[in-house]
């Protein structure tokens, strides 16, 4: 494959697997470090040719289905909490931190509430969605933080899924560009500059939702 685009057609294969269970494991707490998505399983978190994630989670979020986490490989050793959609930004109680090796979607209830994913954007280092992503829910005071550096005075486009968002030049919502203007998911980020942001200096950024 070279290149895709949506098409109003309608589709004529029809997947095996619907598209209703997705999870995004992080390495750090608030969602920082390397990230990882998972869609309907996963039995040993070693596998895999990018970063790992073996014994290395230590924040998700749930974005649909409801989930059961495994301290081994092939889903042995469950912990107790169920989680259903939502935000983690620190593993709940009965999740050991830096310790999970599997998961899988299951129909059982979550044991779990927590805050709703209603505010969603991820950045990215190059221009037209290219290059290295990041995602932030609901805020991110410092993207220069010592636990996850990588995007700070370095985003050239981002895309807005959910909430209204307002970006800043400096660390803890200093200084907003466009004096304050707030962007949502109808916004065209595939270029910052041309719609008021400077080119790798963002440092800050928070939904207003």
């Amino acid at each position: 494959m070279s290149s895709l685009q949506p098409v109003d057609a309608e589709p004529t294969v029809v997947a095996d697997v619907p598209a209703n269970s997705h999870v995004i494991l992080f390495e750090n707490a608030k969602y920082h470090g390397n990230h990882k998505h998972v869609f309907f399983r996963n039995n040993d978190l070693r596998v895999g040719s990018e970063f790992h994630m073996d014994n290395q989670v230590s924040s998700l979020v749930v974005l649909e289905g409801n989930w059961a986490f495994y301290a081994d490989p092939n889903y042995k050793n469950q912990y107790p909490p169920i989680l259903g959609p939502g935000l983690y930004p620190n593993l709940p109680a009965g999740i050991k931190n830096d310790d999970m090796s599997s998961l899988q979607l299951v129909n059982a209830p979550p044991t779990v509430s927590a805050p709703p994913v209603d505010s969603e954007i991820i950045p990215f280092i190059d221009a037209h969605y290219h290059g290295n992503h990041k995602h932030v829910f609901h805020e991110e005071d410092n993207l220069g933080a010592d636990d996850d550096n990588g995007f700070n005075d370095a985003v050239s486009s981002f895309h807005i899924l959910s909430g209204l968002w307002v970006f800043y030049s400096d660390w803890h919502f200093q200084n907003p560009y466009a004096d304050g203007r707030q962007y949502g998911p109808a916004i065209d980020g595939s270029w910052v500059e041309a719609i008021g942001i400077k080119n790798d200096d963002m440092s800050s950024l928070r939904s207003v939702q």
